[in-house]
C-alpha cells in the first residue's frame, strides 16, 4: 500500500487578519469607556423630558378623593414592643382569637348591605368588636 500525501490545507485566516490580544484591549480601552459616557449622556437627556400628560403616573387630583385621616396605633410605635413584649404578645393573641370566633362567611353571591343588613349582622359584630 502507498501512503498518499496530500498538500497541507490553505491557512483561511492569515496571520495578519487574526484578532489578537492587542486588538481587544484597544476595544476595552476605547469601547467600554465610550459605551459608559453615551449611556451617562442619555441618562442626563432623559432627566430634562416631562411627563406625559394624563399618564397613568400623572393622575390629577380631585374633588372627590379627600386625603384619608390619619390613624395612629394604640400601643407607643415601638418595633421593639411588638416583638419582644410578651404582655403586646398575649393581648394580640387574645384580641385575635376573640376575632376568629366571630362568623363572619361570605358565599360567592351576597345581597348588598342595605338590602338584607341581617345578612351581614355578624360583620357588624365584628365591627364592634374591633
Amino acid at each position: 500500500m502507498t501512503e498518499t500525501h496530500h498538500a497541507p490545507l490553505p491557512d483561511v485566516y492569515p496571520s495578519s487578519k487574526q484578532p489578537t490580544s492587542s486588538t481587544y484591549s484597544k476595544c476595552k480601552k476605547f469601547g467600554l469607556p465610550l459605551i459608559g459616557l453615551l449611556t451617562l449622556l442619555l441618562a442626563y437627556i432623559s432627566s430634562f423630558t416631562k411627563p406625559v400628560p394624563n399618564s397613568t403616573f400623572d393622575v390629577p387630583a380631585s374633588p372627590q378623593c379627600k386625603k384619608p385621616q390619619v390613624y395612629r396605633p394604640s400601643f407607643n410605635k415601638s418595633v421593639n414592643l411588638i416583638l419582644n413584649d410578651k404582655q403586646f404578645k398575649i393581648d394580640s393573641i387574645r384580641k385575635l382569637s376573640g376575632a376568629i370566633q366571630i362568623p363572619t362567611e361570605i358565599s360567592d353571591t351576597n345581597p348588598l348591605p342595605n338590602d338584607d343588613p341581617e345578612y351581614y349582622s355578624e360583620f357588624f359584630k365584628l365591627h364592634k368588636y374591633f
